[in-house]
């Protein structure tokens, strides 16, 4: 369903859908994010993002390397992404 312009929702994205993309690139539902955390897991490195107010977790190949404080581009593709609104939840086409 179409959202009204400026209408309250939530976006709930799983940690491993979370994208790192290199800097300058852009494209759809790419946002500037800071390292704020960072725990290596063994087969991943679970980060944490913030973006504005907003915290992010994501689940990085432990390839990935950033230090805390380093400014990222993270990608959140919409098909990867559900939408809460106060009528329950919905998934972009």
């Amino acid at each position: 369903p179409r959202l009204a312009p400026g209408a309250k929702v939530s976006v709930l994205v799983r940690p491993e859908n979370i994208e790192t993309v290199a800097a300058g690139e852009g494209g759809e539902n790419v946002i500037a994010a800071r390292v704020t955390g960072r725990l290596f897991q063994g087969e991943f490195s679970e980060f944490q993002f913030t973006a504005g107010n907003l915290v992010l977790t994501g689940r990085m190949h432990p390839s990935f390397r950033a230090s805390q404080g380093e400014s990222v581009q993270l990608r959140l593709r919409p098909k990867a992404c559900v939408v809460l609104t106060a009528s329950g939840p919905s998934s972009p086409p």
